[in-house]
């Protein structure tokens, strides 16, 4: 079949690391791991939207075919581990040479978040930035147990490349990114689910759905928001849903319950699709965050919906951990 010449071709992206110029064969094999664990994560939730906008094909250890090689990889991700040495200026030079990339990416990365200091993240980022330009640098890690950190935001980057280079209105170039809207949103409800039945629920969930706020305003403006803005937003929904957030608030000062921790995270996982759908209706639809009577309105909406699904959501308990479970839910909620 031909090829319709009219379709978006996907953005091609390479994962690159450094694993031969390691210190030993042990750390060889932790930066390889995090190269492939943050290829993964990358393209974990999201699926290509009905226009192929946005769309992206991502390399670890595979060659790119011949025709991508011939026209140039459009980005390489090069993953590494700590501050830049010697040659890291050369070597960002030679990847950009070799690959003929558009763009070099770089993700600093941190495999297991127990031994990351996040004291010396300012530190990293400033000396990255003498070698590429610090939109270009992300703190990254992909724990095996728990949330990723930082794959949101470097995903955002490389959608927002991948927009950049095709002539679309700005309309059509927000509803390219519901894919990535909907794994943050459902990222964010499969990890509130299981914060539900934790002993001081109420701060581990309030701490991922801040972090979902501001990962959702890197990907729709391209520009970080900080936690105490993010927080900031808590209240305005807070004031439309008293009943939920007090309900975790009490919950959250008792030990495990059972039967009450399960209507705990069954609460949590839909108030936090409720609120997160809020946030990506006002930013798809270009309102300011700070427009907070608009997102009263987008949140009720969304409250209306995920209170309707609650039932659903308990009687699928046995698919909490299952992310496309999430996904139809969120997708559903938002976006239908």
């Amino acid at each position: 079949m031909l090829e319709d010449p009219r379709r978006t071709p996907a953005f091609t992206v390479k994962i690159v690391s450094d694993a031969h110029h390691a210190t030993d064969a042990q750390d060889a094999t932790a930066v390889r791991a995090g190269r492939t664990s943050l290829a993964q994560a990358l393209l974990d939730f999201p699926v290509a939207t009905d226009d192929d906008l946005a769309k992206l094909v991502v390399y670890d250890d595979e060659e790119p075919p011949d025709d991508v090689r011939a026209r140039g990889l459009d980005a390489v991700v090069y993953v590494v581990r700590g501050a830049p040495g010697d040659r890291a200026k050369e070597r960002v030079a030679e990847l950009a040479a070799s690959a003929r990339a558009k763009t070099v990416l770089v993700a600093v990365h941190a495999r297991d978040l127990a031994s990351h200091d996040e004291r010396g993240d300012e530190a990293l980022l400033e000396a990255w930035a003498t070698i590429v330009s610090p939109s270009n640098v992300y703190l990254t890690s992909t724990p095996t147990e728990g949330s990723a950190r930082g794959v949101d935001e470097l995903r955002a980057a490389i959608v927002q490349r991948a927009l950049e280079g095709i002539d679309v209105s700005v309309a059509r170039a927000r509803r390219a990114k519901r894919p990535y809207a909907t794994a943050i949103v459902a990222g964010a409800a499969l990890v509130t689910a299981a914060e539900g039945f934790l002993p001081g629920a109420a701060a581990f969930v309030i701490a991922t759905q801040v972090g979902a706020i501001t990962s959702l305003y890197y990907l729709y403006s391209g520009k970080w928001m900080g936690r105490r803005q993010a927080l900031s937003l808590l209240p305005v929904f807070a004031s439309e849903a008293a009943g939920g957030s007090a309900f975790l608030l009490v919950k959250s000062f008792l030990p495990p319950t059972g039967v009450a921790d399960v209507v705990a995270a069954g609460v949590a996982s839909s108030m936090t699709i409720a609120m997160l759908g809020a946030v990506t209706w006002a930013l798809e639809h270009g309102y300011s965050l700070d427009q907070k009577a608009q997102l009263k309105i987008a949140f009720l909406r969304m409250q209306a919906k995920t209170k309707a699904e609650r039932a659903e959501i308990a009687r699928n308990r046995h698919r909490w951990k299952d992310k496309e479970f999430w996904t139809d839910v969120v997708r559903r909620m938002i976006f239908d």
